[in-house]
């Protein structure tokens, strides 16, 4: 059964390709309505090799990726997203979706603000920037990915009131986000 290589291309039988360890077969066995743990897909991936003579894969090798965003001081990149909360105890989940909107200081990784919210909105997403701005001031810059609430009229008019310069993470390449790494 061919799973995905994180590059979107089929891969080969997991136990020989060295992108995929337990844990994306974890995740890839779970999208398949598989109940398994991390640690179980592991020791089947191990047998699996030793059964079949693979050798075990080398862990990275590669250069390491700079950060795209990476501050060299505070204050000097936030980062802002938008997450759903699917892990949620279903009675909260009830009444409909339930998200959490965070700003985080790059180079300390702190979270500044952050709220759970029933919508993902403008409205919801200022009063986040404004509680980390009173609090720390404006930062120089502001990474999000393209979503809406971070592009609107009213938000651009906030950045550029504070001399905040936004950017914004390539499409598809969330690593790029310091609270994807987080």
């Amino acid at each position: 059964m061919p799973l995905p290589d994180g590059g979107g291309q089929a891969a080969k039988a997991p136990a020989q390709n060295p992108q995929i360890g337990a844990f994306r077969v974890h995740a890839a066995l779970k999208q398949k309505g598989f109940d398994l743990s991390r640690a179980t897909c592991g020791r089947i991936l191990a047998r699996v090799r030793e059964i079949y003579g693979y050798d075990k894969p080398k862990s990275g090798g590669g250069t390491k990726k700079e950060m795209a965003f990476a501050s060299k001081r505070h204050h000097e990149f936030w980062t802002a997203d938008v997450r759903y909360l699917d892990m949620l105890d279903e009675e909260l989940l009830a009444d409909g979706m339930v998200y959490a909107i965070t700003i985080l200081e790059n180079y300390s990784r702190a979270v500044l603000a952050s709220s759970v919210t029933r919508r993902q909105d403008l409205n919801a997403f200022l009063a986040v920037l404004y509680r980390a701005i009173q609090h720390y001031g404006p930062p120089e810059a502001f990474v999000t990915d393209s979503g809406s609430i971070f592009l609107a009229n009213r938000a651009k008019a906030i950045y550029r009131a504070l001399g905040i310069r936004k950017v914004e993470i390539e499409k598809g390449r969330p690593w790029q986000s310091c609270l994807e790494t987080a």
